[in-house]
Formats: C-alpha cells, structure tokens, sequence
C-alpha cells in the first residue's frame, strides 16, 4: 500500500484544529504520515496537536516538528515540513481549518496510481464552500482550468482558477523536483507545485467528486477566499487589494517568476511557457524590459479588467 504525507502548517488554530485531525483520522486510507509544524501560535494550538500526536489509528499516525524558528509565514512553514517529511509515494497539503471528507485520500491515491509514477502526477478535486458552522454555501468546481493553465498563467495567479492547496494530492517525482531544492521565495507553495507540474509535461487529475469541505470563517485569507467568492464586487476587491494594497504581493510573485526561471527554464518545453519566463524572468529592470512586458503577446488573466490591471501593474514597475 503506497505511503501517504499529509503536510499541515497551523497558526492559531486551536479553534478549528481538532474537527480537522478527526477528519484526518477518518480516512478510509490508512498508510499516512501527518506531518504538522506550527508556525508560532499563542492560543491552545500546540497542546491539541500534541494530544493528537499520541494517537495512531489503523495506520494513521502525527509527527509534530517542533522547532524554535517561531514565525516563518504560512509558505516556508509549509515548505521547511515538506522538505522534513519522510518519503512517500504521494503527498497532501492540508489547511487547520477544513474537514476532510472520509474518502478523499483513497481517491486519489487510485486515481494517481493508474498512471506512469515517474512522471510528474497532481490530483484535484471538487469541493464544498461553508461557513464557520460548516454549512454549505456552494461547490468548488475548477476542471476547466486544466485546459487553460500553463507557467505564465499559474506564476502571475490566472483569475481563470488555480487549484486550492487543500485539494492537491502529488506524487513523490512532483514533490522532488518542484520542492528538493533551493527554492524558498515563492508566492505560495500551492501555486508552485501547479507551475512546476505544468512545466514538466505533468499529467493533472481532476475528481468532479467534492472531497473535502472548506471553511470560510473571519481569520480566512487566501487567493481561495477571493476564487469562491460569489460577489464579483468583493472578489474584485480582493484581487485590487492584493496587487495594489501593497508592494509584498509583487515582490512574491517577482520571487517566483525568477526562481522558477533559474531552476527550471532549461527543462520547459513548451514555447509560450520559455518566451514567459524569458520576458519576465530574471527581475530585469529598463525600458525595454518593462515594453516587453506590456506588450507580450498571451493572455495571463482570464477577466479583461484582470488583464488590464495586471498591464498597469507592468507600466508601474510592480512586475
């Protein structure tokens, strides 16, 4: 039976972290690690991990990475747990404050394990949109993007849909290139492993079955929140905010186009991909960089004023 690592940065999480560990205890599937760090809580967080560590059910067992490093931010929390995990044949992102459905695991591992494990394999899901008390708002549906995601698209975060990190399961080849390096300034971890599955010719999964529940509650905040928002007014909102609030967002986001670039560009085949990486890789600054830029050829954004403003951002130096 291939081993399974779920990987759970928590931060103050206390409130929802135990409805979450049950639902991961709960899995049909029982050959997984869980691998938690957290990342600096001052409420009961880390006692209710450690009561949950002491527990192992059919197969299902906590490893608690404690550590002095304090805050790191939610991305290298993630990333320092998955470099740490022990190898397995697919790993899991996992958020404190979702419930898993009963299946979730079980379903991906049979649908990833149909295919060639040496190349680069990502599974997706369809899942439930709830409320604090976990009432359903609406389903999670996102097949369509995996027609039209490529490295361009995923790196500057396509308003088309990129897939949530909590419905990502991924083989160890995926794991190894995308996060066995040095790699540490990226806008998220989720939005990474996408880039580089892309990149590499991997072969995507989506289940149109909802496997897990995500809850939106007034700690939440995450491109998620601005994907299922089904106010357009406060999704455009979000989005405005998170390009134009302040300068961090760009400075991820620069962070990953050249990281990606000097780690990857060599092995990417596609053409739209390398003449993304080119134009925007390696931080170049001037005018005709930035006249590059304004003017390259593709669409990076689904929604015109998406584009549009992804084009002032360029004009203004943000990209």
């Amino acid at each position: 039976m291939e081993k399974v690592n779920i990987i759970l940065s928590t931060y103050n999480g206390g409130k929802y972290l135990s409805e979450q560990l049950d639902s991961l205890f709960g899995q049909t599937y029982h050959n997984i690690d869980i691998y938690i760090r957290d990342d600096g809580s001052v409420d009961n967080t880390k006692e209710i991990i450690k009561t949950y560590e002491k527990k192992e059910v059919q197969g299902i067992k906590i490893y608690y990475l404690e550590d002095e490093e304090g805050n790191l931010g939610y991305v290298k929390s993630f990333l320092k747990i998955i470099r740490a995990s022990g190898k397995a044949d697919f790993y899991a992102f996992c958020d404190q404050d979702d419930i898993w459905c009963p299946d979730k695991i079980e379903r991906a591992v049979c649908c990833l394990s149909r295919y060639d494990n040496q190349k680069c394999l990502l599974y997706s899901s369809a899942y439930d949109v709830c409320d604090s008390r976990m009432n359903v708002i609406k389903s999670g549906h996102i097949p369509s993007m995996f027609e039209k995601l490529n490295v361009g698209k995923a790196l500057s975060l396509y308003d088309g849909g990129c897939l949530l990190g909590f419905t990502c399961v991924f083989n160890y080849t995926l794991k190894k290139i995308a996060f066995d390096n040095d790699a540490d300034d990226m806008y998220s971890h989720d939005i990474w492993v996408q880039a580089v599955a892309v990149g590499m010719g991997g072969k995507f999964y989506y289940d149109e079955k909802v496997t897990a529940h995500f809850r939106r509650h007034d700690n939440t905040t995450s491109i998620a929140e601005s994907e299922v928002d089904s106010s357009f007014v406060n999704a455009w909102k979000y989005r405005w905010n998170e390009m134009f609030g302040n300068g961090q967002v760009f400075n991820r986001i620069r962070g990953s186009i050249d990281s990606y670039f000097r780690l990857f560009y060599e092995s990417v085949s596609g053409k739209e991909d390398k003449e993304f990486l080119l134009k925007f890789g390696q931080n170049k600054k001037g005018a005709a960089s930035v006249f590059g830029k304004l003017f390259y050829r593709y669409r990076l954004k689904q929604s015109l004023l998406t584009e549009i403003a992804w084009r002032i951002a360029i004009l203004f130096g943000k990209i």
